[in-house]
């Protein structure tokens, strides 16, 4: 969860990347510093990234990833990483709050499921980005039978897979302080509204109920 990407991931529905710079192998937010008059060029340039070299070298390689992704003719986005994680969040959350009454057992049901349609759809993308290499080296790949609207689909299927997870009305009306929250719409992750708008709240309706002591609404 990032707050520069809330329009991408709670109002569009779609993937975005984040690149981030590490000193000494350590990412460095260098709070309460962040956001500060003392957050300015000196102290990036005598401190933080003398010479501005990881910032160099970073916006190299985000360049390189546009340069790529610009050529690609299947766009590298692999569902089944996410719901990968989406199995781990969905355990996480059955170890932990299971004792308070918590019950995950319909999502867990769900995710073999899911898995196997990703799987599939990544597989299916695999096979089609060979295809397309085999065809560009016949010189047409323009005029591969069915390539092109093939990938097409693919593209269109790992984009909009981000859109099932937008649900503004479970979101917004489930917060400790029933504030209106309108623009936040994903129902896996979201700002941690009641206590920091900066960290991120995974599952947000059922935290919230859970915080409420609403064990009900929370297995809804």
């Amino acid at each position: 969860w990032s707050s520069d990407f809330v329009a991408f991931e709670h109002f569009i529905g779609i993937p975005y990347l984040s690149g981030v710079t590490f000193v000494s192998g350590v990412f460095r937010a260098d709070l309460p510093v962040y956001h500060s008059d003392y957050d300015n060029f000196y102290r990036m340039d005598k401190f933080v990234d003398p010479g501005f070299k990881g910032h160099a070298k970073l916006a190299k390689v985000m360049l390189q990833l546009v340069l790529q992704f610009s050529d690609d003719a299947v766009l590298p986005i692999n569902i089944t990483a996410y719901v990968e994680r989406l199995d781990q969040y969905i355990n996480t959350f059955q170890q932990k709050y299971s004792p308070v009454g918590l019950d995950m057992t319909p999502m867990q049901l769900i995710i073999p499921k899911l898995m196997s349609a990703a799987k599939s759809i990544t597989a299916q993308q695999e096979q089609a980005a060979a295809d397309w290499e085999a065809a560009k080296k016949d010189g047409a790949p323009d005029e591969a039978e069915g390539l092109g609207l093939r990938i097409r689909r693919l593209n269109d299927l790992v984009v909009k897979f981000h859109e099932v997870f937008l649900n503004g009305e479970s979101v917004r009306l489930n917060t400790l302080n029933n504030v209106t929250r309108d623009f936040y719409q994903n129902v896996m992750w979201t700002p941690d509204f009641d206590h920091n708008l900066y960290a991120r709240l995974t599952f947000p309706c059922v935290t919230n109920a859970l915080r409420a002591n609403n064990t009900k609404a929370a297995n809804v």
